[in-house]
């Protein structure tokens, strides 16, 4: 009983002798990886914080993109409006600034195509303008459009008056036989001249204003050729002008007489509508016969006598024919297509006195 008291006593100071004392740094030691161990996180701890920061860091990056992109569209667009030119002052072309389809322009009012269809020099004055139905006209400023200047059919063109369908001027006629059997372009003019109020005999006019000059080496535009009170072609519209021309400086009259040749015959019409006769070159009794009595180059020109030539005076026109004083047979009426036909035949030749 003694040996084994002794023996476990032995044995508890072999353990104790055995085990080292702990020091203080061993103690420091000891907490520290102890309180490392405990705050050390697990694994999965570790993931969702590592996800929480990724999170941030892309919404905190996206937030300054978005707001970068921001900055830089507002300057690239302040930019654009800058380099942009406010008003287009340049006028078209040479070869633009004459004609858009029909339409003819000058340099200093000229038509936009691509911006605006108002000039740029007039813009402007309508954008300060603070009138709210301004219609657009290019009347002067003096003029005040009125209902009737606008459709009331929903378009925007001006309504514009009906054409008159019958209009005949009130002229008396002269007729050329006896004293001027081939003088019927004298007798036109005398017809337009007493028109306006000069009583001139047409043989009077014939002796004393009408260039003359005989059959050879004679052109008719700008002379009588041969005797109009016998034998004798007649001549063309510019030998009349100047005839009247003359006459009319005698008188001392502001009237002047013009050649308004080159058009289709229905153009004249319009000068019926303001009263004024027309001189017109076709064939006898408009029957279009186009047979050439004489041809020839004179002064470097083509020039050439039609058989049946004849000059009469347009007073009116109805809805299918045209109305004239006719020196060879008084006021009579023809049919519009024959008056054409004839009227080309003669080369479009026409004057007026105004």
């Amino acid at each position: 009983m003694s040996q084994n008291l002794i023996r476990h006593k032995n044995n508890m100071e072999r353990r104790i002798i055995m085990t080292p004392v702990p020091t203080k740094e061993d103690s420091k030691s000891e907490n520290v990886n102890l309180t490392e161990n405990i705050a050390c996180p697990t694994a999965n701890e570790n993931g969702h914080r590592l996800l929480k920061n990724l999170s941030l860091t892309f919404l905190s990056f996206f937030i300054t993109m978005l707001f970068a992109t921001a900055v830089v569209y507002a300057v690239v667009s302040n930019t654009r409006k800058t380099d942009l030119p406010q008003t287009q002052t340049d006028p078209p072309s040479t070869i633009e600034s004459l004609f858009i389809g029909n339409l003819p322009i000058t340099d200093t009012d000229y038509i936009q195509t691509e911006k605006s269809d108002v000039p740029t020099d007039k813009a402007s004055d309508l954008a300060n303008d603070t009138t709210d139905d301004m219609p657009p006209t290019d009347a002067p400023e003096s003029y005040i459009p009125t209902d009737a200047d606008f459709p009331t059919d929903g378009t925007s063109e001006p309504n514009e008056p009906p054409k008159k369908q019958n209009v005949i001027l009130s002229v008396n006629n002269i007729l050329q036989k006896p004293e001027l059997p081939n003088g019927c372009e004298v007798v036109s003019l005398s017809i337009v001249l007493s028109h306006y109020g000069f009583p001139i005999f047409p043989l009077d006019l014939y002796n004393n204003y009408m260039p003359k000059a005989p059959y050879k080496n004679g052109n008719p535009r700008y002379y009588y050729i041969g005797d109009a009170t016998g034998v004798g072609l007649g001549c063309y519209a510019p030998c009349v002008v100047t005839t009247g021309n003359d006459y009319l400086a005698e008188q001392g009259s502001e009237l002047k007489a013009y050649d308004v040749s080159g058009h289709p015959f229905e153009h004249y019409e319009s000068y019926i509508e303001r009263g004024i006769p027309v001189i017109i070159w076709g064939t006898v009794e408009m029957n279009a016969n186009d047979k050439l009595c004489w041809e020839g180059i004179l002064g470097g020109q083509y020039v050439n006598w039609h058989a049946y030539s004849h000059c009469l005076v347009l007073i009116g026109y109805t809805e299918s024919t045209y109305v004239f004083c006719d020196p060879l047979v008084g006021i009579v009426e023809y049919g519009k297509q024959a008056v054409s036909d004839s009227f080309n035949i003669m080369h479009n030749q026409a004057c007026i006195i105004e």
